[in-house]
């Protein structure tokens, strides 16, 4: 199975009309599963117009990210390294929170 992800942009930079319109290529040549996973507005189905096929589950596709506090030195460079803003800082015990 090959796996194509299109993510990590602006609201409204048009990762989903992107993700219709390769899904709806590939889908003229191959059966194909497209997701939508956003949090927010998992709204592919709008787009490619099939809401009797619309089917919903929960999945995971990996696990969640932590932090090794015995290896920090407290330089608090992972701040500006994770461009997601997805890490906090305790200023109490100066090291990253997980």
């Amino acid at each position: 199975m090959k796996e194509i992800c299109i993510l990590s942009g602006k609201g409204g930079a048009g990762k989903t009309s992107i993700t219709a319109s390769i899904a709806i290529l590939l889908a003229k040549r191959k059966n194909i599963i497209v997701c939508d996973c956003d949090v927010d507005a998992p709204n592919l189905a709008l787009l490619l117009g099939n809401h009797k096929k619309l089917y919903c589950e929960k999945i995971s596709a990996s696990e969640k990210a932590f932090i090794l506090s015995e290896r920090c030195k407290s330089h608090k460079k992972c701040l500006s390294a994770c461009r997601f803003k997805a890490i906090n800082w305790d200023d109490k015990t100066s090291k990253p929170k997980n």
